[in-house]
């Protein structure tokens, strides 16, 4: 048994790892932060990234975990939305910012875009506000 586990980890990931070694706070360029916490069951994800001057994309939702190959995707609907879905992938490292469909433009102010952000993991926690000083995360 113990076999058919390390070959999993070693092709995708035991169920217990995957999206939860992925709780931290990233950077990106500038002011670009996501934060990601478990909570209970729950993945809480945030994120803020800016455009031009102080245009920005901001939400807050629960994440979902898939594993796509030997990669960590996470699918996150955001709070009461029921038509937006974003994704991040990658690893716990380095992992990059998708929008699905139109609805989600709604999070985005006029000049600014969170697809295809890349953000990195900080070496210490901490808070991740939204545009006008509440925590995402």
């Amino acid at each position: 048994m113990r076999w058919v586990c390390l070959s999993a980890l070693m092709l995708a990931g035991c169920s217990e790892n995957g999206a939860a070694d992925l709780a931290g706070t990233y950077a990106g360029p500038g002011r670009d932060r996501l934060c990601i916490v478990k909570k209970g069951e729950d993945l809480v994800v945030g994120a803020i990234v800016y455009g031009q001057g102080d245009a920005n994309c901001t939400f807050r939702g629960t994440g979902v975990d898939q594993q796509i190959a030997t990669k960590t995707a996470l699918k996150i609907r955001p709070t009461g939305d029921s038509e937006c879905e974003f994704r991040i992938d990658g690893n716990p490292s380095l992992l990059t910012l998708h929008a699905s469909g139109s609805a989600c433009n709604y999070y985005c102010g006029p000049g600014a875009s969170l697809e295809g952000k890349t953000v990195k993991r900080l070496p210490q926690r901490e808070t991740v506000n939204d545009f006008g000083g509440d925590p995402l995360c």
